[in-house]
Protein backbone atom coordinates (compact mmCIF):
# COMPACT_ATOMS: atom_id res chain seq x y z
CA UNK A 1 0.00 0.00 0.00
CA UNK A 2 1.44 3.56 -0.69
CA UNK A 3 2.89 5.23 1.85
CA UNK A 4 2.44 9.52 1.69
CA UNK A 5 3.13 12.12 3.74
CA UNK A 6 1.40 15.12 2.71
CA UNK A 7 3.69 17.92 3.32
CA UNK A 8 5.25 20.58 1.47
CA UNK A 9 8.87 19.65 1.32
CA UNK A 10 11.62 22.36 0.89
CA UNK A 11 15.62 22.77 1.42
CA UNK A 12 15.96 19.31 -1.61
CA UNK A 13 19.34 18.80 -2.83
CA UNK A 14 19.55 17.39 -6.21
CA UNK A 15 22.37 16.25 -8.42
CA UNK A 16 22.22 18.15 -12.02
CA UNK A 17 24.05 15.54 -13.86
CA UNK A 18 21.27 12.96 -13.26
CA UNK A 19 18.21 14.38 -14.79
CA UNK A 20 16.42 11.90 -17.23
CA UNK A 21 13.25 11.90 -18.15
CA UNK A 22 11.42 13.85 -15.74
CA UNK A 23 13.24 12.14 -12.38
CA UNK A 24 15.76 13.10 -10.57
CA UNK A 25 18.19 11.67 -7.83
CA UNK A 26 19.20 13.10 -4.82
CA UNK A 27 23.04 14.02 -3.87
CA UNK A 28 23.05 10.91 -1.72
CA UNK A 29 21.00 8.76 -3.85
CA UNK A 30 18.68 7.89 -1.01
CA UNK A 31 15.52 9.41 -3.09
CA UNK A 32 14.06 10.36 -6.29
CA UNK A 33 11.88 13.13 -7.00
CA UNK A 34 9.75 12.83 -9.98
CA UNK A 35 5.93 13.69 -11.43
CA UNK A 36 3.17 11.94 -10.06
CA UNK A 37 1.79 8.80 -11.19
CA UNK A 38 -1.39 9.61 -9.76
CA UNK A 39 -3.80 12.27 -9.12
CA UNK A 40 -2.24 13.79 -5.65
CA UNK A 41 -1.90 16.96 -3.26
CA UNK A 42 1.28 17.67 -4.72
CA UNK A 43 2.79 18.62 -7.86
CA UNK A 44 6.11 16.69 -7.42
CA UNK A 45 6.46 13.55 -5.47
CA UNK A 46 9.36 12.49 -3.44
CA UNK A 47 10.21 9.21 -2.97
CA UNK A 48 12.55 7.76 -0.10
CA UNK A 49 13.92 4.56 -1.94
CA UNK A 50 14.49 2.80 1.61
CA UNK A 51 11.30 3.30 3.21
CA UNK A 52 9.44 3.82 0.18
CA UNK A 53 7.19 6.96 1.78
CA UNK A 54 6.26 9.04 -0.87
CA UNK A 55 6.49 13.02 0.19
CA UNK A 56 4.25 15.45 -1.83
CA UNK A 57 6.22 18.61 -2.95
CA UNK A 58 3.80 21.75 -3.07
CA UNK A 59 4.84 24.01 -5.67
CA UNK A 60 4.24 28.16 -6.17
CA UNK A 61 3.36 27.45 -9.98
CA UNK A 62 0.89 30.27 -11.31
CA UNK A 63 -2.82 28.77 -11.41
CA UNK A 64 -3.51 26.50 -14.62
CA UNK A 65 0.31 25.36 -14.49
CA UNK A 66 1.64 22.17 -14.18
CA UNK A 67 5.26 20.59 -14.57
CA UNK A 68 5.55 18.74 -17.93
CA UNK A 69 9.91 18.43 -16.82
CA UNK A 70 12.78 18.70 -13.94
CA UNK A 71 16.20 19.16 -13.77
CA UNK A 72 18.67 19.61 -10.40
CA UNK A 73 20.68 23.05 -10.43
CA UNK A 74 24.32 23.41 -9.98
CA UNK A 75 23.43 24.33 -6.25
CA UNK A 76 21.45 21.90 -5.33
CA UNK A 77 17.92 23.52 -6.47
CA UNK A 78 15.56 22.15 -8.35
CA UNK A 79 14.46 23.50 -11.77
CA UNK A 80 11.37 23.26 -13.28
CA UNK A 81 9.53 23.35 -16.51
CA UNK A 82 5.77 24.01 -17.18
CA UNK A 83 4.43 24.76 -20.51
CA UNK A 84 5.15 28.47 -20.08
CA UNK A 85 8.43 29.07 -18.08
CA UNK A 86 10.94 27.31 -15.82
CA UNK A 87 10.93 28.11 -11.86
CA UNK A 88 13.45 27.64 -9.64
CA UNK A 89 12.56 26.07 -6.22
CA UNK A 90 14.38 25.96 -2.80
CA UNK A 91 14.28 26.57 0.67
CA UNK A 92 13.04 29.88 0.10
CA UNK A 93 10.40 28.19 -2.13
CA UNK A 94 9.40 28.95 -5.83
CA UNK A 95 10.20 31.69 -8.25
CA UNK A 96 10.36 32.54 -11.72
CA UNK A 97 13.73 31.92 -13.95
CA UNK A 98 12.98 32.54 -17.42
CA UNK A 99 9.63 32.47 -20.21
CA UNK A 100 9.78 29.42 -22.64
CA UNK A 101 7.43 31.80 -24.73
CA UNK A 102 10.07 31.28 -27.62
CA UNK A 103 9.84 27.72 -27.76
CA UNK A 104 6.52 25.62 -28.79
CA UNK A 105 6.08 22.22 -26.62
CA UNK A 106 8.90 23.01 -24.64
CA UNK A 107 10.06 19.71 -22.80
CA UNK A 108 13.00 17.62 -21.57
CA UNK A 109 14.61 20.42 -19.82
CA UNK A 110 18.50 19.87 -18.33
CA UNK A 111 21.11 22.26 -16.62
CA UNK A 112 24.84 22.20 -18.10
CA UNK A 113 27.49 21.53 -15.49
CA UNK A 114 29.86 23.95 -14.17
CA UNK A 115 32.34 22.15 -15.43
CA UNK A 116 30.90 21.87 -19.18
CA UNK A 117 33.43 23.36 -21.58
CA UNK A 118 32.79 25.62 -24.64
CA UNK A 119 31.05 28.80 -22.30
CA UNK A 120 28.05 27.04 -21.63
CA UNK A 121 28.25 26.65 -18.43
CA UNK A 122 24.86 26.57 -16.07
CA UNK A 123 22.97 27.32 -19.25
CA UNK A 124 19.72 26.13 -19.59
CA UNK A 125 18.64 23.38 -22.54
CA UNK A 126 15.12 22.48 -23.34
CA UNK A 127 13.66 20.65 -26.41
CA UNK A 128 10.62 22.11 -28.81
CA UNK A 129 9.06 22.11 -31.91
CA UNK A 130 11.37 22.24 -34.73
CA UNK A 131 9.93 25.86 -36.80
CA UNK A 132 12.04 25.51 -39.82
CA UNK A 133 11.98 21.23 -40.29
CA UNK A 134 9.93 19.97 -43.47
CA UNK A 135 7.70 18.82 -40.70
CA UNK A 136 7.66 21.27 -38.17
CA UNK A 137 4.41 19.66 -36.14
CA UNK A 138 6.38 17.03 -35.24
CA UNK A 139 10.33 17.89 -35.87
CA UNK A 140 12.09 18.41 -32.52
CA UNK A 141 14.99 20.54 -31.87
CA UNK A 142 17.66 22.15 -29.00
CA UNK A 143 16.92 25.45 -27.57
CA UNK A 144 19.92 26.85 -25.04
CA UNK A 145 19.06 29.63 -22.60
CA UNK A 146 22.07 31.95 -21.29
CA UNK A 147 22.33 32.93 -17.56
CA UNK A 148 20.91 35.85 -16.67
CA UNK A 149 18.48 36.03 -19.68
CA UNK A 150 14.70 35.95 -20.03
CA UNK A 151 14.22 33.65 -22.88
CA UNK A 152 15.59 30.78 -25.35
CA UNK A 153 17.60 30.76 -28.73
CA UNK A 154 17.46 28.32 -30.90
CA UNK A 155 20.55 26.26 -30.91
CA UNK A 156 21.81 25.34 -34.81
CA UNK A 157 21.23 21.43 -35.23
CA UNK A 158 23.35 20.67 -38.42
CA UNK A 159 22.02 17.56 -40.47
CA UNK A 160 19.88 16.32 -37.25
CA UNK A 161 16.23 15.85 -38.45
CA UNK A 162 15.08 14.79 -34.81
CA UNK A 163 16.15 15.27 -31.46
CA UNK A 164 15.30 13.57 -28.09
CA UNK A 165 16.02 13.87 -24.27
CA UNK A 166 19.37 14.16 -23.30
CA UNK A 167 21.59 14.03 -20.41
CA UNK A 168 24.97 15.58 -18.92
CA UNK A 169 27.78 13.63 -17.68
CA UNK A 170 29.49 15.90 -14.45
CA UNK A 171 32.24 17.37 -16.68
CA UNK A 172 29.70 18.05 -19.30
CA UNK A 173 29.78 15.21 -22.03
CA UNK A 174 26.26 15.13 -23.43
CA UNK A 175 24.34 11.80 -24.74
CA UNK A 176 20.59 11.80 -26.72
CA UNK A 177 18.69 10.04 -28.95
CA UNK A 178 18.26 10.86 -32.23
CA UNK A 179 17.64 8.82 -35.67
CA UNK A 180 17.12 5.26 -33.44
CA UNK A 181 20.71 5.77 -32.39
CA UNK A 182 22.99 7.23 -29.27
CA UNK A 183 24.97 10.50 -29.63
CA UNK A 184 27.23 12.06 -27.91
CA UNK A 185 28.30 15.91 -28.37
CA UNK A 186 28.43 18.96 -26.62
CA UNK A 187 27.15 22.54 -27.15
CA UNK A 188 28.89 25.14 -28.16
CA UNK A 189 28.61 29.30 -27.23
CA UNK A 190 29.39 31.26 -30.71
CA UNK A 191 28.94 34.64 -29.55
CA UNK A 192 29.50 36.78 -32.54
CA UNK A 193 27.33 34.47 -34.65
CA UNK A 194 24.37 36.75 -35.08
CA UNK A 195 20.94 37.53 -34.02
CA UNK A 196 19.48 34.09 -35.31
CA UNK A 197 21.70 31.75 -33.01
CA UNK A 198 24.53 31.88 -30.98
CA UNK A 199 24.77 27.88 -29.78
CA UNK A 200 25.34 24.80 -31.58
CA UNK A 201 25.38 20.94 -31.02
CA UNK A 202 28.46 19.04 -32.08
CA UNK A 203 27.90 15.67 -32.10
CA UNK A 204 28.11 12.12 -33.70
CA UNK A 205 26.16 8.68 -33.36
CA UNK A 206 28.25 6.95 -30.99
CA UNK A 207 25.62 3.40 -31.24
CA UNK A 208 23.10 2.37 -33.62
CA UNK A 209 20.90 0.81 -31.34
CA UNK A 210 17.70 -0.20 -33.45
CA UNK A 211 16.72 -3.25 -34.38
CA UNK A 212 14.21 -3.80 -37.76
CA UNK A 213 14.20 -6.76 -39.72
CA UNK A 214 11.34 -8.17 -42.39
CA UNK A 215 10.68 -11.30 -41.31
CA UNK A 216 6.91 -12.64 -42.32
CA UNK A 217 6.85 -13.93 -39.07
CA UNK A 218 6.08 -10.51 -37.60
CA UNK A 219 8.94 -10.87 -34.74
CA UNK A 220 8.77 -6.82 -34.28
CA UNK A 221 11.39 -3.87 -33.94
CA UNK A 222 13.07 -1.95 -31.40
CA UNK A 223 13.43 1.85 -31.42
CA UNK A 224 16.00 4.26 -29.42
CA UNK A 225 12.66 5.65 -26.93
CA UNK A 226 13.89 9.43 -25.44
CA UNK A 227 14.59 8.04 -22.17
CA UNK A 228 18.88 8.46 -21.79
CA UNK A 229 20.59 8.14 -18.34
CA UNK A 230 24.28 8.66 -17.60
CA UNK A 231 26.17 7.04 -14.00
CA UNK A 232 29.55 6.50 -13.85
CA UNK A 233 31.19 5.29 -17.45
CA UNK A 234 27.67 4.22 -18.49
CA UNK A 235 25.03 5.58 -20.48
CA UNK A 236 21.20 3.89 -19.50
CA UNK A 237 18.84 3.64 -22.87
CA UNK A 238 15.29 2.04 -23.02
CA UNK A 239 14.58 0.55 -26.39
CA UNK A 240 10.47 0.51 -27.49
CA UNK A 241 9.47 -3.28 -28.80
CA UNK A 242 6.88 -3.77 -31.02
CA UNK A 243 5.34 -6.77 -30.47
CA UNK A 244 7.65 -7.65 -27.83
CA UNK A 245 9.02 -6.09 -24.57
CA UNK A 246 10.47 -2.84 -23.78
CA UNK A 247 14.56 -3.00 -23.40
CA UNK A 248 16.55 -1.57 -20.65
CA UNK A 249 19.91 -1.04 -22.11
CA UNK A 250 23.14 -0.76 -20.39
CA UNK A 251 25.97 0.71 -22.46
CA UNK A 252 30.03 1.99 -21.45
CA UNK A 253 30.58 5.56 -23.60
CA UNK A 254 34.03 5.85 -25.46
CA UNK A 255 36.99 6.34 -23.11
CA UNK A 256 37.06 10.06 -24.55
CA UNK A 257 34.27 12.35 -26.33
CA UNK A 258 34.67 11.34 -30.38
CA UNK A 259 35.48 13.75 -32.71
CA UNK A 260 33.52 15.69 -34.68
CA UNK A 261 35.43 17.47 -37.31
CA UNK A 262 34.31 15.27 -40.58
CA UNK A 263 35.51 12.06 -42.15
CA UNK A 264 37.47 13.36 -44.81
CA UNK A 265 39.21 10.18 -45.08
CA UNK A 266 38.72 6.58 -45.18
CA UNK A 267 41.42 5.62 -42.29
CA UNK A 268 38.86 8.35 -40.44
CA UNK A 269 35.56 6.35 -40.86
CA UNK A 270 36.92 2.99 -40.43
CA UNK A 271 37.97 4.34 -37.21
CA UNK A 272 35.19 5.83 -36.40
CA UNK A 273 33.33 2.38 -36.82
CA UNK A 274 35.88 0.81 -34.68
CA UNK A 275 34.30 2.97 -31.75
CA UNK A 276 30.94 2.41 -32.50
CA UNK A 277 31.96 -1.21 -32.83
CA UNK A 278 33.53 -1.44 -29.26
CA UNK A 279 30.48 0.77 -27.53
CA UNK A 280 27.54 -2.07 -29.29
CA UNK A 281 30.10 -4.84 -27.88
CA UNK A 282 29.34 -3.34 -24.39
CA UNK A 283 25.70 -3.42 -24.51
CA UNK A 284 24.38 -5.58 -21.63
CA UNK A 285 20.08 -5.87 -21.23
CA UNK A 286 19.64 -5.14 -17.58
CA UNK A 287 15.94 -5.41 -17.87
CA UNK A 288 12.78 -6.63 -20.29
CA UNK A 289 9.21 -4.84 -19.41
CA UNK A 290 6.00 -3.60 -20.74
CA UNK A 291 6.62 0.46 -21.49
CA UNK A 292 9.65 1.30 -19.77
CA UNK A 293 9.87 4.96 -18.99
CA UNK A 294 11.03 7.89 -16.72
CA UNK A 295 14.57 6.64 -16.46
CA UNK A 296 17.15 8.23 -14.32
CA UNK A 297 20.63 7.32 -12.80
CA UNK A 298 23.27 7.98 -10.00
CA UNK A 299 26.23 6.61 -9.11
CA UNK A 300 27.12 6.79 -5.10
CA UNK A 301 30.56 5.21 -3.65
CA UNK A 302 30.87 2.96 -6.51
CA UNK A 303 27.51 2.16 -7.36
CA UNK A 304 25.30 2.48 -10.13
CA UNK A 305 21.46 3.18 -9.94
CA UNK A 306 18.91 3.48 -11.89
CA UNK A 307 15.10 4.47 -11.33
CA UNK A 308 12.84 3.62 -13.77
CA UNK A 309 9.19 3.31 -14.52
CA UNK A 310 6.98 -0.02 -16.31
CA UNK A 311 3.70 -0.76 -16.63
CA UNK A 312 3.11 -4.86 -16.11
CA UNK A 313 -0.47 -4.77 -17.33
CA UNK A 314 -2.97 -2.31 -18.59
CA UNK A 315 -3.76 0.29 -15.83
CA UNK A 316 -0.70 -0.58 -13.52
CA UNK A 317 2.48 1.29 -12.84
CA UNK A 318 5.34 0.42 -10.93
CA UNK A 319 8.64 2.10 -9.66
CA UNK A 320 11.77 -0.25 -9.98
CA UNK A 321 15.25 0.60 -9.02
CA UNK A 322 18.17 -1.37 -10.12
CA UNK A 323 21.65 -1.35 -8.58
CA UNK A 324 24.72 -2.09 -9.76
CA UNK A 325 25.93 -4.24 -6.51
CA UNK A 326 23.19 -6.43 -6.75
CA UNK A 327 22.69 -6.73 -10.54
CA UNK A 328 18.64 -6.77 -10.03
CA UNK A 329 15.25 -4.47 -10.25
CA UNK A 330 13.42 -4.16 -7.04
CA UNK A 331 9.95 -2.83 -7.12
CA UNK A 332 9.78 0.47 -4.88
CA UNK A 333 5.52 0.68 -5.41
CA UNK A 334 2.48 -0.18 -7.34
CA UNK A 335 -0.50 2.38 -8.47
CA UNK A 336 -3.33 1.48 -10.14
CA UNK A 337 -5.63 3.96 -12.40
CA UNK A 338 -7.65 4.31 -9.76
CA UNK A 339 -6.24 5.12 -7.37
Amino acid sequence: MTKFLLSCITGLAFTASTIAADAVFSHDGKFVTLIPLTETAGDLWRVDLKTKIIDNIRLDLPKGQSVRSLAGGAEGELLVLTGEAVYVHDANGTKKLCDTSGVEDAKDLATVPPKATGGMANWLIVTGIDKDSHEPRTARTYYARKPGEKSFKPVFCRRIDQVGQGCFTPGGRYFFQSDNALWEGAFEYIPDNGPGWNVALVATSIAPLAYCDSNTSNTGQYRVSDAVAVAGKNVYVTLSGRHGADLLLRVTMPAKPPTCDGTDSGEALVAHYAMQGKVLSSVKVLANHTNIELLAAVVINGEERVFYIIHPDHGTSQMMLWTSRTDKAEVIEEFKDEQ
